[in-house]
């Protein structure tokens, strides 16, 4: 079970949409996390989820563009 210390609550479905930090590698970047949701993985190891909303900069081209993704859990950080 994940160790997400607002996932222990018991209304951690209905919390309003929050902002949090996406990890891309080396790169962080700010974001806005909407829900969770429990997945287990092929071994039935239960994970979290968390549907996040971010921008990202394509250098080639200048331009930004939003992005809508489920994340795995650990890479989600908190405000």
């Amino acid at each position: 079970m994940s160790t997400i210390p607002e996932l222990a609550a018991k209304d951690w479905r209905f919390r309003p949409p929050r902002h949090c930090f996406v990890r891309f590698g080396n790169t962080r970047c700010p974001a806005i996390l909407l829900e969770w949701r429990p997945k287990r993985d092929r071994g039935g190891v239960s994970k979290w989820e968390g549907l996040v909303v971010y921008a990202g900069h394509t250098p080639a081209t200048g331009e930004w563009d939003i992005s809508q993704r489920w994340m795995h859990g650990d890479l989600i950080e908190p405000d």
